[in-house]
């Protein structure tokens, strides 16, 4: 086994990196002829660290117990992890943009779990729809737009609604005729994502793009009878899961574009249910299959049509076993939870490392959207 360059880990990660990069003999399938496609940098955050977003200039953003077993969220950046604070109680991070600024949600002092932005350590009450009271931020762009979902209240009943909130306000953004919705992502473009039901007999949830010019559009579903999208990129590449067929039958993950519309990636070997986390503008997708006789979940890269266990793509005498994927970034580094033989479970990011594979063999990897 060799030693990894430290040349080739980008500096904000070199402090954090303990993989070891191994040769590629015994590397299973397709990585026969090279090297692991990843190397582990742990972020040296705390036991049962869950990250949720990555952004392009490699802050993370995620969820971690405190000493007091509360749940809080935290900010990494560039070696340094800070708490983002609380409005009184609880509190999660839930995405981080290129400027470090954090979207999610905290409960304050009345018990009432908001909405909230943190930026340059200062947490703020994103506020909520007409009569609401519960919000959640879950998604942020580089312009500082922020989706989530908002409480609001219709006549004498309060509804969970799809919310964008931007330029000093919030927006409904509706639903298809039904009770609720929820947004999770919204890209540079300004189109936002996330799911919204349609009303009575059915009451069955789609996943949906949103913009100021189309308003909500559904996106369909693979077969069955739901779907929800988890996450857009900025040439409007749409990802989630949907049931497939049989129309109750088990949820794989998709990819949505306005030329293929709805298709499926299908699962690692042995799965039998996929989900999609996120996708980048380079068309890489992150997510979950799970394995029922193994009874776990299997984290997958998909890139240029294959999908492939995450864990096959690092080196496997490094001790590291990838559990659970947050977010992927356009230089291709993921947000992960993963943990090196019987240690606690961390907060990793797995770094790209520069392939070295016979002449004809290497591809650049190109976004599905054209």
């Amino acid at each position: 086994m060799r030693l990894c360059n430290a040349s080739v880990v980008p500096n904000r990660w070199r402090w954090a990196f303990v993989a070891a990069v191994g040769t590629a003999a015994g590397a299973p399938g397709a990585l026969a002829l090279q090297a692991p496609r990843f190397a582990v940098a742990d972020l040296g955050t705390t036991q049962g660290s869950s990250p949720t977003g990555i952004s392009d200039a490699g802050h993370v953003s995620g969820l971690y117990f405190a000493a007091d077993g509360q749940r809080r969220g935290f900010l990494w950046d560039d070696g340094v992890v800070s708490d983002i604070g609380t409005l009184g109680d609880i509190a999660q991070a839930l995405a981080v943009n290129d400027s470090g600024v954090v979207v999610g949600y905290s409960v304050d002092t009345q018990g009432r779990q908001r909405a909230v932005r943190v930026a340059g350590g200062v947490m703020s009450d994103l506020g909520v729809l007409h009569g609401g009271v519960h919000a959640s931020a879950n998604g942020i762009n580089d312009l500082g737009w922020i989706a989530g979902m908002s409480q609001r209240r219709i006549g004498n009943d309060t509804f969970q609604r799809a919310a964008l909130w931007r330029d000093g306000s919030v927006i409904d953004l509706g639903t298809f005729g039904g009770e609720y919705s929820e947004a999770n992502a919204v890209n540079n473009a300004g189109q936002v994502v996330g799911w919204a039901w349609y009303p009575l007999p059915t009451r069955r949830p789609h996943a949906f793009l949103w913009s100021d010019s189309t308003g909500m559009i559904d996106l369909g579903t693979l077969g069955g009878y739901t779907s929800f999208a988890a996450d857009i990129n900025d040439l409007g590449a749409v990802v989630g899961s949907s049931n497939v067929l049989p129309a109750n039958g088990a949820s794989h993950a998709f990819m949505w574009t306005a030329r293929d519309g709805m298709i499926d990636l299908g699962t690692v070997p042995g799965a039998d249910e996929s989900s999609a986390a996120a996708i980048n503008n380079r068309g890489q997708v992150v997510g979950y299959s799970f394995l029922p006789i193994e009874c776990r979940f299997e984290p997958f890269l998909w890139e240029n049509g294959e999908l492939q266990p995450l864990n096959e793509l690092i080196d496997p005498d490094s001790g590291w076993n990838v559990v659970s994927v947050g977010d992927i970034n356009d230089r291709g580094e993921i947000a992960a939870i993963a943990r090196q033989g019987q240690q606690p479970y961390h907060a990793v990011v797995l770094v790209p490392i520069p392939q070295t594979v016979p002449i004809g063999e290497s591809k650049e990897v190109e976004s599905e959207v054209k």
